[in-house]
């Protein structure tokens, strides 16, 4: 069965009902009805046979003319809504238009992009297996996959497309920048370091470069790349002066490349930098490092002051605003989570409740 042929047809339908009132053309049909060709699609059928299914639907087309909508109509999706707004075939053979796009175009159109065309060739959902890789192997998939993303919205010799990306969600069902945010730890924990570098470097112009370049600075901290570490952070901070977690992840290559004289000052200007705002995940960011560093350089003793200066900081920053706001005060106060013991392990379950891995959730 083509499971990329059936998500194209159901994915055109998802489509036209925001578009359009949902016809209930066969809601009670019974699934043994449905001809093969909706189960298997189109990609094994002769051209000359789609071609005259088509007409027979009242959709006339040849090369010639396919060619001429596609690169009018820039995607398949397009197309087939071209075909479907001057001939609406009745009942299921609607969805033969979808897969009969999605068939034809890398026949007669190979040379032209297709976001669906795309993603059946490099992002089909389950190719993907997991949503993250565990295993060499599947890190080797996952880069594969995302080298074709990058070649896609970055391409070397042409201006970087972030709008593809959005599409490419929509299209797979899956959030593509989050992925691909997640992934060069991924990549670099399983030994790929090259890959989660380049990709970091790739990315950074099309979309979040701080948090691209930020991780890039930690990766090659944590591969022992000392140099190359320290001159991506110098480069970040240049570039992100304001951003906190960019100067967090800074400390956090000076911390992993031992020296934590350099990641505590740098842990601290951060702190420092949130000062003038309420409770935020930018504090407890910095608070969790500085903490942590404490605990491991064997002064557990001035954890107690430093959370209660965050905190009554917090609480005076709230009673202020409620008194600008005309509100009473809240009787108690958030309180900053006190670590007792070190930094909880980049593959333990996320401190923070999120159920998440920490090193895909606070960690990163």
């Amino acid at each position: 069965m083509k499971k990329g042929s059936r998500r194209v047809a159901r994915r055109g339908k998802r489509r036209r009902a925001k578009r359009k009132p949902r016809l209930r053309r066969h809601a009670a049909r019974d699934v043994s009805e449905r001809p093969d060709w909706w189960y298997k699609g189109l990609e094994g059928t002769p051209t000359e046979k789609i071609v005259t299914t088509l007409s027979s639907l009242g959709i006339q087309t040849n090369e010639a003319q396919f060619r001429e909508q596609a690169h009018a109509c820039g995607s398949v999706e397009t197309l087939a809504e071209a075909w479907l707004a001057k001939s609406r075939p009745a009942g299921i053979w609607e969805d033969y238009a979808w897969l009969a796009a999605r068939a034809l175009w890398p026949r007669w159109a190979p040379d032209l992009f297709s976001i669906e065309v795309f993603v059946e060739q490099h992002l089909a959902p389950e190719a993907f297996g997991k949503t993250y890789p565990e295993t060499p192997v599947e890190a080797q998939r996952h880069w594969d996959m995302a080298r074709a993303v990058m070649d896609l919205v970055a391409p070397p010799a042409a201006p970087v497309r972030p709008d593809l990306l959005e599409e490419l969600s929509e299209n797979t069902g899956l959030d593509i920048g989050n992925w691909m945010l997640d992934l060069p730890f991924n990549l670099a924990d399983l030994g790929m370091v090259d890959e989660a570098v380049e990709l970091c470097a790739r990315l950074a112009p099309v979309y979040e470069a701080e948090n691209f370049l930020g991780d890039r600075a930690v990766i090659l901290a944590e591969a022992g790349r000392g140099d190359e570490a320290i001159r991506q952070v110098d480069t970040n901070l240049a570039q992100f002066p304001e951003d906190v977690w960019v100067r967090i992840k800074a400390g956090d290559v000076y911390r992993k490349l031992g020296d934590t004289v350099t990641a505590e000052t740098v842990y601290r200007h951060a702190l420092a930098m949130t000062n003038d705002f309420g409770r935020s995940y930018d504090r407890e960011g910095a608070v969790e490092r500085i903490v942590n560093l404490l605990h491991e350089t064997g002064r557990g003793a001035e954890v107690d002051a430093l959370v209660d200066a965050v905190e009554v900081r917090e609480a005076q920053y709230e009673k202020t605003r409620y008194a600008e706001e005309g509100r009473p005060p809240a009787i108690t106060w958030p309180q900053t989570v006190r670590r007792e013991e070190p930094k909880v392990g980049r593959n333990e379950p996320c401190s923070c409740g999120s159920g998440k891995k920490f090193k895909r959730c606070c960690g990163r």
